[in-house]
């Protein structure tokens, strides 16, 4: 939950409450719940929608009813016919999966590592298969059209205004989970087992490591003696390496990296 002044930009916001007074002070309950990858903003004390914004490419939700506190849903997805495949973003991967976002009280930004990835969705005819998988549709992911085959993106996100401060896109998807930090770091690792440091305010990439595997869990941060440590547990985890073949994963087991601060 987080308090901040709500003044929504309507130019950058795809779907905003008409009724927000601007330069009010709310707190709000933020972040994405679902695999869409939108960033949903609520009234903490009411429940009241107050926008919501995609960060990856998603065609599943095309509005949002403010009043009613409902998503409107794309109707051409709905109830497709057996054997007749329709396109869907996000894939059944998810813009975002298990991931966390992570908020910043200096920035009052949203820390979200989302993905582009898309599929052709098939329904399947009813096979009678007791004691295995149902089976009721394939999905067939591929790179999001329109995103020149970046799949990963960390996306900081203004939480009063709803735009996005800054982007960073990169081929390689990113499965990790994001760490953000008193000094002004935030830390996110990704497909190609690169565990990075970006600047809060900018996106710059201020530091990197290659980790022996990727890292799907969540980086720590701890003092100790006076002194500040990041700490994360290496070996494998959820990714989007099936749409980008190049990036391979090492078979190199777990691992626990810790690195010192300056």
């Amino acid at each position: 939950m987080v308090e901040t002044e709500v003044s929504p930009d309507t130019d950058a916001v795809d779907w905003v409450n008409g009724g927000i007074t601007p330069g009010a002070r709310r707190k709000i309950v933020t972040g994405i719940p679902g695999k869409t990858g939108i960033v949903w903003a609520l009234d903490a004390a009411t429940g009241a929608f107050l926008w919501a914004e995609p960060t990856s490419r998603q065609n599943v939700v095309v509005d949002v009813d403010a009043e009613s506190r409902r998503v409107i849903l794309n109707e051409s997805l709905k109830f497709p016919q057996v054997g007749e495949p329709v396109y869907v973003c996000p894939s059944y991967i998810g813009g975002i999966n298990w991931q966390a976002t992570s908020y910043h009280p200096g920035t009052n930004a949203l820390y979200a590592p989302t993905n582009n990835v898309c599929m052709n969705l098939t329904l399947n005819a009813f096979r009678n298969r007791p004691g295995a998988h149902h089976g009721s549709a394939r999905g067939v992911p591929e790179v999001a059209p329109d995103v020149d085959g970046q799949v990963g993106q960390l996306v900081a996100m203004d939480l009063a205004t709803g735009r996005r401060l800054w982007e960073h896109r990169q081929r390689a998807g990113i499965g990790g989970s994001v760490l953000t930090t008193g000094g002004g770091l935030v830390f996110v690792t990704d497909d190609a087992r690169r565990l990075r440091a970006f600047d809060a305010r900018t996106g710059e990439i201020l530091w990197e490591q290659i980790l022996n595997s990727s890292a799907g869990g969540f980086p720590v941060s701890y003092m100790h003696d006076g002194v500040q440590y990041l700490a994360i547990a290496a070996g494998g985890g959820m990714n989007y390496r099936g749409v980008t073949p190049e990036i391979t994963q090492p078979p190199r087991g777990n691992m626990l990296f810790v690195f010192r601060l300056p």
